[in-house]
């Protein structure tokens, strides 16, 4: 009786051994790089960086990538399967690349996501990254007192043309700054134009004319492109001790980049009334939208 049911009992445990070392020699080869915090304000969009291994190796032959909400694909790279509209796996999997992006962040987007991978339908590589969740934080724009921006909300400009935007800025009520910088970025929060030179990956048309130590952020568009149409903010950060950062969230500018210019491009108008040969910009009886105008 007891030898017997010892040697049941060897086995069982030798069974649990085995899968805990097949799990712990699983977990090595298989691993990713992704913020598990990520917070987005509602209305915004996020771009989540993430790359992983699997079966020890970071290249791959027609594989798949998807993102998981339980088990709902809300985002893919294959196609044929129904995901969310407002979430994308932009990262190529084949090269270990799992980047998630998030447009037009809603309420009931907040929750845990988590990475699937998949190689070639003749290949048993298939995992999911249950141990690195993704929490999605969306949260409320809200004002804060003392941080006020005017600008023209909405900027409509003919393709090829230029435009400058007039800003100004109050941060905790003061105009004026010292060592201050300045940014206009997407709602991806990457840069288009900034008064950080060093900062890389802007807009090339795109220039932070105003000076933010003067509470100024005009923003100067030339050679405007249809791939410049997009929603941006101004992001103010002092160069003081005070530490007096905001994003301008409640007030963006929507800029419409329309038709195509036929007769004349900005550069061959040197009459213009802006010294860089631009469009002057005359705002309509409604204060929130801007379109662009030519001066004889």
């Amino acid at each position: 009786m007891w030898p017997r049911n010892h040697g049941r009992l060897r086995i069982r445990l030798a069974t649990i051994l085995f899968l805990i070392s097949k799990e712990t020699v699983t977990s090595h080869k298989y691993s990713i790089e992704v913020n598990q915090e990520v917070e987005i304000k509602r209305s915004m969009c996020a771009i989540v960086p993430c790359k992983f291994t699997a079966d020890s190796r970071e290249k791959f032959l027609d594989s798949k990538g998807y993102w998981m909400k339980g088990s709902q694909r809300v985002a893919s790279t294959d196609m044929s399967v129904g995901t969310m509209k407002n979430f994308h796996a932009i990262g190529d999997p084949n090269n270990g690349d799992c980047t998630l992006k998030i447009t037009n962040a809603r309420k009931e987007d907040g929750g845990t996501y988590v990475f699937r991978f998949e190689e070639s339908k003749h290949s048993i590589v298939q995992y999911n990254y249950l141990n690195t969740p993704v929490n999605v934080h969306v949260t409320d724009i809200r004002e804060v007192d003392g941080y006020s921006i005017q600008v023209d909300q909405t900027v409509t400009v003919q393709k090829g043309l230029c435009v400058t935007i007039p800003c100004t800025f109050t941060a905790d009520h003061i105009k004026s700054f010292t060592g201050s910088g300045g940014h206009w970025k997407t709602i991806c929060q990457e840069f288009a134009a900034s008064s950080d030179k060093s900062i890389v990956g802007t807009k090339p048309n795109f220039q932070l004319m105003g000076n933010p130590d003067n509470g100024d952020c005009t923003l100067k568009i030339t050679d405007a492109k249809e791939q410049d149409s997009g929603t941006y903010h101004f992001r103010f950060e002092d160069g003081q001790a005070n530490n007096r950062k905001y994003s301008y969230l409640s007030k963006m500018i929507t800029i419409q980049v329309k038709g195509r210019l036929t007769a004349h491009k900005c550069q061959q108008f040197p009459l213009m009334v802006y010294s860089c040969t631009e469009i002057k910009v005359k705002a309509l009886k409604n204060k929130h939208h801007t379109q662009i105008h030519l001066n004889a």
